[in-house]
């Protein structure tokens, strides 16, 4: 410790301790007529000491003799001089009210050690917070476990006793007109097909419900789908849903192929144009166009847009009764109608499930729309596979 006394290099030393953000401390061993050690004298400190904070005046004190809250630490810090391997543990403590965490460092220095706090409070709390939020993303998912056990058992109900039980009401209600019809007067036999009516759009929802619910457990074969052979199959399919209408699909040639799964794929696509048919103007023929292009998040501001990723932009754009631009959010919410029920068949899920679907996919989708000036979907897939 030579370089300690020499006042120059003291000098210099202590001003080089001084430009750190820790706490540095130096401490020369006391040792006995037996060369034990027995204590440690505080030789030097750096401004922004943690250990002494209010004692100034602690360099040339012992310390253990007038520090006594250190003993307990002797033993360690013997073992760092004798052994010359380091040690590092944390400490807590509280400055007029405000808890603070340092990491500190014992490392043999000459016949002494050099003791070193680093302030981690803020890591600290970073970490107190994370554990805290760890916690309630626990509490959440047990609570998210429960509730879709509980979506679960529905669906079970829904797809088989439910529905089974909504079969057997309206067989019974077709028994009593078969065989009661000579008997029933004309408002009866009304009365019981309005019943009959109303158990079929209960079954209709009842399967919509079940399909939403239950979408992610459809398709578990991911895969590289070429839209372009989708698109040709809907239409077969389309032209099969909607016999006598002449709709036309005016389709890229050439589209990238989309990262995702097959049978969640064609559900969306085909939502999509069958909606472009069915909200077609009067004594018009529909004509859907459908393209790609790929765009990055610079261009786009929509809230689900993930900063850096590139995304595939398809849309299918129609010709058709369109919709106030007003409404162009609330058409993905379940059971959300834009027009009176009974006027367009269906349970106003389908475009909930279009957004579900494209969540599944690390994508979304919006709408843009005026009335009269059809309508215009925007499905936004990642570039990269999911």
């Amino acid at each position: 410790m030579d370089k300690l006394t020499d006042l120059p290099g003291r000098n210099l030393l202590q001003a080089i301790f001084d430009t750190f953000n820790s706490g540095i401390h130096v401490y020369t061993a006391i040792r006995d007529e037996h060369d034990q050690i027995v204590d440690f004298e505080l030789v030097m400190m750096s401004k922004k000491s943690a250990a002494f904070k209010d004692r100034a005046d602690a360099v040339g004190k012992r310390l253990l003799r007038d520090f006594p809250e250190f003993i307990g630490q002797l033993e360690n810090f013997k073992q760092v001089v004798e052994t010359g391997i380091p040690k590092s543990y944390e400490v807590h403590q509280n400055f007029g009210g405000a808890n603070m965490w340092f990491l500190v460092s014992d490392s043999k220095f000459g016949d002494g050690f050099i003791n070193v706090w680093e302030d981690i409070t803020e890591h600290k709390q970073a970490e107190e917070k994370i554990k805290e939020l760890n916690r309630t993303l626990q509490i959440n998912n047990r609570e998210l476990a429960s509730l879709n056990s509980e979506l679960k058992t529905f669906n079970q109900i829904a797809a088989t006793d439910y529905t089974d039980t909504l079969k057997k009401l309206y067989t019974n209600l077709e028994f009593i007109i078969s065989n009661d019809a000579r008997k029933m007067s004309d408002e009866g036999k009304a009365n019981v097909r309005r019943a009959q009516s109303a158990i079929q759009k209960m079954k209709l929802l009842t399967e919509d419900i079940v399909a939403y619910s239950s979408i992610q457990t459809k398709d578990t074969d991911l895969q590289q789908v070429n839209l372009v052979v989708m698109l040709q199959s809907i239409q077969e399919d389309m032209t099969r849903v909607w016999p006598g209408i002449e709709f036309k699909m005016d389709c890229q040639d050439e589209m990238p192929l989309i990262w995702g799964y097959p049978f969640l794929l064609t559900v969306l696509f085909n939502h999509l144009i069958d909606n472009a048919i069915k909200f077609r103007k009067d004594s018009s023929n529909p004509l859907i166009h459908i393209g790609c292009a790929e765009t990055d998040t610079p261009a786009l501001e929509h809230p689900a847009a993930i900063p850096g990723t590139r995304y595939n932009h398809f849309t299918i754009e129609d010709e058709g009764i369109g919709f106030d631009s007003n409404y162009a959010e609330d058409i993905f919410k379940i059971f959300y109608r834009l027009h009176p029920k009974g006027a367009y068949k269906g349970s106003g899920i389908g475009l909930a499930i279009c957004r579900k679907i494209m969540d599944i996919h690390g994508g979304f989708i919006t709408a843009e729309s005026g009335e009269g000036r059809g309508a215009k979907f925007h499905c936004f897939f990642p570039v990269e596979k999911i």
